[in-house]
């Protein structure tokens, strides 16, 4: 069975390539382009892993990704943050779902890299 990734990105095109990318990659994509439909569709969709833009419009990526953590049912789901907010890299870094944070503009083999990485672990 083809693992989920969630993809939340408010950049159509930027959203559109992540997703034909992993999908390309043998990976079941879900995706949102506002930070409003993301814990539903946590709930939901139950990914096993979560890219997490974090400037969204509705509530922000950080503030959705300490919603997650305070929250039993999902505060085990794996998330990579994927910001050009390299200042919020360190808030990120203390909640118990992150696994890492990759800096915008990124490479699309790196993505894949550190997505099949941090799966890998699971």
């Amino acid at each position: 069975m083809a693992q989920k990734i969630m993809v939340v990105e408010d950049e159509q095109d930027l959203r559109e390539l992540i997703v034909k990318s992993l999908e390309s990659a043998g990976y079941v994509t879900v995706a949102c382009d506002n930070g409003r439909q993301v814990l539903p569709l946590l709930r939901e969709e139950k990914p096993d892993l979560l890219l997490l833009d974090i400037m969204l419009p509705g509530v922000d990526g950080l503030q959705l990704a300490k919603q997650m953590g305070e929250d039993a049912k999902l505060s085990h789901v794996p998330t990579l943050a994927v910001s050009a907010l390299e200042h919020s890299r360190k808030q990120l870094e203390t909640l118990p779902q992150m696994c890492g944070f990759i800096s915008k503009p990124f490479s699309m083999s790196a993505l894949l890299g550190r997505i099949r990485t941090v799966l890998g672990r699971r």
